[in-house]
């Protein structure tokens, strides 16, 4: 009970995820009796005829001791989607927004020990390469701090713990069967084992994770030299196993988790191409290999476009216009030109130099510019729809001299 004078000491708020099973609501009452500020969060999904059944029993409980009881329904999921996974999202999401309406520390969450156990099994029998065994005691998940203060006691113990004090709690009747991989492992081996040899594995896991965490924390110094290089060429260098650390650090700090060990390795040999464009979808985001420059974008530009009716200066998130700068960064314009357009390049964009029209689309390829760099290159028109000037590559002829009177930089 150490870790809740602990939460007592520091007099913070903290959320807590409430089933109404007897981990969590066991989790409920020990930061009760210690005078912990608890906010009490239930999803409802309706998946069983006694959802509400367990809502109406958190509710009860909250009511009893006046603690803050938050609840959402959920009536409707997506048609086609990893309800286990999509109901995690949505959880921990509504969880957030909890944390931020009663200013919160982070949320607790009534993992046990049999959970970490199976965890450790599941993890041994998808042969993943395993960077944290079972369950940790404190992550960031979506932004959020996640806090699991019953890693100690199995489940036995938290059953035995609401009995001993009165407190109701509600069976998942989901968790009888051996519909899961998760369920199948609880039932076939986790229960079936005694407190000595649960605690001998508990030993084992604590092994690997302290010979992990050396290990780990050169991983998190090559992650922080990723981020500043962001090459092929530094992931070249790096081993397969440790490259595939690094590539799930940098995706996890895009809040990008769900991630299968055969995608992440598609991802590595994506990324190993030093020729080229290549993109993949990775959650909401686009990761993108472009000549060997690695880039994550949330979405893609859906076009800008700014009108300039006079030589004035302009700072936009895309481009800025500036009253001095080199003569391939300026155009001359005259009243005749305005207003401008300032743009996002397009396809099928050219302009008119003293050797000839130049198409955008060839430059773009032959500088090497990345996509997603082409997608908000700033392209200037005057008031007939002309193209006058393009970043990097200067005005055309008509518009040229060695005074020019407007300058756009990228």
């Amino acid at each position: 009970m150490d870790i809740f004078k602990t939460f007592k000491k520091e007099n913070k708020r903290w959320v807590i995820g409430v089933s109404g099973g007897a981990d969590s609501m066991s989790l409920l009452d020990m930061c009760r009796s210690n005078g912990i500020f608890v906010v009490a969060a239930h999803v409802n999904y309706r998946k069983r005829s006694t959802a509400d059944r367990d809502m109406n029993g958190v509710q009860r409980y909250c009511e009893r001791f006046s603690i803050p009881f938050a609840c959402k329904i959920v009536d409707e999921f997506p048609k086609s989607c990893n309800f286990q996974n999509y109901a995690r999202q949505l959880r921990y999401a509504y969880y957030r927004e909890i944390c931020d309406m009663y200013q919160c520390e982070g949320v607790m969450v009534a993992h046990q020990l049999d959970d970490h156990l199976e965890t450790y099994l599941l993890q041994k029998k998808r042969g993943a390469h395993i960077r944290y065994a079972g369950i940790q005691p404190e992550i960031t998940l979506y932004g959020l701090r996640v806090v699991r203060p019953l890693l100690g006691y199995t489940k036995q113990e938290l059953q035995e713990y609401c009995h001993r004090h009165h407190v109701h709690y509600y069976d998942d009747e989901s968790n009888f069967t051996d519909h899961y991989a998760r369920n199948q492992i609880r039932h076939q081996v986790i229960d079936k084992l005694t407190y000595d040899e649960k605690q001998r594995m508990v030993n084992e896991i604590a092994a690997f994770n302290e010979h992990g965490k050396q290990r780990e924390e050169r991983n998190m110094a090559l992650h922080e030299e990723f981020i500043q290089e962001c090459t092929s060429d530094f992931l070249h260098r790096l081993s397969e196993g440790t490259c595939l650390n690094v590539l799930r650090s940098f995706l996890e700090m895009h809040d990008i988790y769900k991630v299968s060990e055969p995608q992440l390795r598609n991802i590595r040999q994506m990324l190993l191409q030093k020729e080229g464009n290549h993109a993949c979808r990775v959650g909401n985001y686009t990761l993108r290999c472009e000549y060997g420059m690695i880039s994550l974008t949330q979405q893609s530009c859906l076009g800008y476009s700014y009108i300039v009716h006079s030589p004035a200066i302009l700072t936009t998130p895309y481009f800025r216009t500036v009253k001095t700068g080199t003569v391939i960064d300026g155009v001359t314009v005259s009243e005749s030109d305005f207003p401008l357009t300032i743009r996002n390049a397009r396809p099928g964009d050219a302009i008119s130099l003293r050797f000839g029209k130049k198409r955008l689309n060839r430059w773009f390829i032959d500088r090497k510019i990345p996509a997603s760099q082409r997608e908000i290159w700033p392209v200037v028109e005057n008031k007939n729809g002309k193209i006058i000037f393009v970043v990097g590559i200067g005005c055309d002829i008509e518009h040229f001299s060695n005074n020019p009177n407007l300058f756009v930089l990228k």
